[in-house]
């Protein structure tokens, strides 16, 4: 116990009045978003919901997620709904991890139930305020550069004689 107690007396002023790691990441998000000119809103739960500035669409979503040590910052952009039948589907996941496969950055590809996202998840200990710009660019630029190729080109058919 005495080690505690000698060890919190020598916390400088600064250091008991420094923000919460979480606030700090928040903060750097919030000021990425304002350099970079693109409006958002703030939910009750901290996600900042990005909308793109041409038109009303969803493009992003950024929160700091977890507890204590296990803070992540975490950006999401919804790219397309997943295909109901198999065979597209399976085309799909196939054109997803070979696209995984190449992707620089912190940007990865991902799916839920319903739909494929580009997906940043990264452990605030691991970056720094610098990073918090890319993670939020990067994921959004992976959904952008992947929609038209991830949906698939339509072929013509046309009928043999």
């Amino acid at each position: 116990m005495a080690k505690k107690a000698a060890k919190t007396a020598t916390l400088s002023k600064a250091a008991r009045r420094r923000l919460p790691l979480r606030v700090q990441v928040q903060q750097d998000v919030d000021k990425a978003l304002a350099q970079a000119g693109i409006p958002s809103a703030v939910d009750k739960d901290g996600w900042r919901w990005l909308k793109d500035p041409s038109a009303d669409g969803l493009i992003g979503v950024v929160a700091v997620v977890g507890q204590r040590e296990e803070l992540s910052l975490r950006v999401v952009a919804p790219i397309l709904p997943l295909p109901k039948e198999p065979a597209k589907l399976l085309r799909l996941l196939r054109k997803i991890a070979e696209t995984n496969y190449d992707i620089p950055g912190h940007s990865r590809l991902a799916i839920d139930s319903r739909t494929v996202w580009s997906v940043v998840a990264q452990n605030v200990g691991d970056i720094g305020p610098d990073d918090v710009p890319n993670c939020i660019f990067d994921c959004l630029w992976l959904a952008q550069a992947t929609a038209e190729g991830l949906k698939g080109e339509k072929r013509k058919i046309t009928k043999r004689r």
